[in-house]
């Protein structure tokens, strides 16, 4: 089935549980859209470690993701009120897309499939500043 699916919240854990595995180190690209924080790429190039509920009580979820240099990420989603994937015509997964109770939007977004880009995806690919960059404002 192609097209945007809202995933039923008493089927996130089955459902996220598969999507990582389904996904584990495949490259996504990380969105985060909301009223306090506008439109912002939280990374590209990623490779997808996995999505899981966290441990706080309030059903938030982690998402991880590693950089090419072995850098990693871990982006929560607090409050969590729904879960849609986009899929392709073929029914490959194209995006995730979380949304917290505030409204703000997580997007986990997959490039396109072409056979032999993996390792052209890689090269140039972001990684996480860290104190001491430039760009560092942490």
């Amino acid at each position: 089935m192609s097209g945007t699916v809202e995933i039923p919240r008493e089927g996130w854990d089955k459902f996220l549980s598969r999507f990582s595995e389904d996904h584990e180190t495949q490259l996504v690209s990380v969105e985060v859209m909301g009223s306090d924080v506008g439109a912002q790429i939280e990374g590209r190039s990623l490779l997808l470690s996995g999505i899981s509920p966290a441990e706080a009580d309030d059903g938030s979820l982690a998402l991880m993701f590693d950089s090419v240099d072995g850098e990693h990420l871990t982006h929560m989603v607090n409050k969590p009120t729904h879960v849609w994937v986009q899929r392709a015509p073929d029914n490959t997964d194209e995006a995730l897309e979380i949304e917290s109770a505030d409204g703000t939007k997580t997007l986990v977004r997959f490039p396109p499939y072409e056979p032999g880009s993996r390792s052209d995806d890689l090269k140039g690919a972001e990684r996480f500043a860290r104190k001491g960059d430039d760009e560092y404002e942490g």
